[in-house]
């Protein structure tokens, strides 16, 4: 039992590493800017299928592993939110200026906070996993 005394719960749940929390959030912010105007300029070459999974992407494997990270190296789980969200106000910040992102299900004349709404929701179900995956295996690590 004193084992699991040696697990920082603090240091899990807000973070004692924010600074390195703060680069990953901002490495995601950048990778999530790269990647949609990518995706929009590949877009007139790309199948339906392969676009559609390339956007997908962006919204799941990348905020799991950015939370997963997270939740590993103690940088808290606001960071991890803010990984989560951060390609959906990505998405919402280039409509906005952009105008229709025609990609997926969101061609038209959807508003911006619309169009971020969901993909924002599913990024941060996917870091919060990514973060409660990353902090098993931290402790794992303290433990073992």
């Amino acid at each position: 039992m004193d084992d699991i005394q040696a697990v920082d719960v603090g240091a899990i749940a807000v973070g004692d590493r924010r600074r390195l929390g703060g680069a990953v959030v901002a490495g995601v912010l950048a990778l999530s800017v790269l990647w949609l105007v990518a995706l929009r300029a590949a877009s007139p070459a790309l199948s339906a299928s392969v676009r559609d999974a390339a956007f997908l992407a962006l919204f799941g494997p990348v905020p799991a592993v950015a939370g997963g990270a997270c939740g590993y190296r103690n940088c808290g789980y606001p960071a991890a939110v803010a990984a989560g969200l951060a390609p959906g106000v990505v998405l919402a910040g280039l409509v906005a200026v952009a105008g229709p992102f025609d990609v997926v299900v969101f061609a038209g004349d959807a508003a911006a906070a619309v169009v971020a709404g969901s993909p924002a929701g599913i990024g941060f179900v996917w870091s919060t996993t990514g973060f409660g995956v990353g902090v098993v295996l931290a402790v794992w690590r303290e433990l073992g």
